[in-house]
């Protein structure tokens, strides 16, 4: 039993660091899909505190400027980030991946 317990914290880092490879430069896990940007989302660290993230929904709620801006490039952004487009960017990845291997 104690050898399984000894395990846990090294299964935990090989799939962290599986997730943490998996990840493009853009922020995106796979090829077809597009990180939501900077001007149509509010982004915190993965590790905020509840108390951080309170702070930045009170101020953004208070910035009827700045949510009318975000939900136009939200909009904007789901317009052009169809499943569709996803799914050809998917494709194109695998049939490079293919032709180069």
């Amino acid at each position: 039993m104690a050898t399984a317990a000894r395990k846990k914290p090294a299964a935990k880092a090989a799939a962290k660091t599986a997730r943490q490879r998996a990840v493009r430069p853009d922020g995106s896990r796979a090829p077809g899909v597009r990180e939501v940007p900077d001007d149509a989302a509010v982004k915190v660290p993965v590790d905020v505190t509840p108390d951080a993230l309170a702070d930045v929904i009170a101020a953004l709620l208070g910035d009827r400027e700045r949510l009318a801006s975000m939900r136009a490039a939200g909009l904007a952004f789901a317009a052009r980030e169809t499943t569709s487009a996803q799914a050809r960017r998917v494709l194109a990845a695998l049939t490079a991946t293919r032709v180069a291997g």
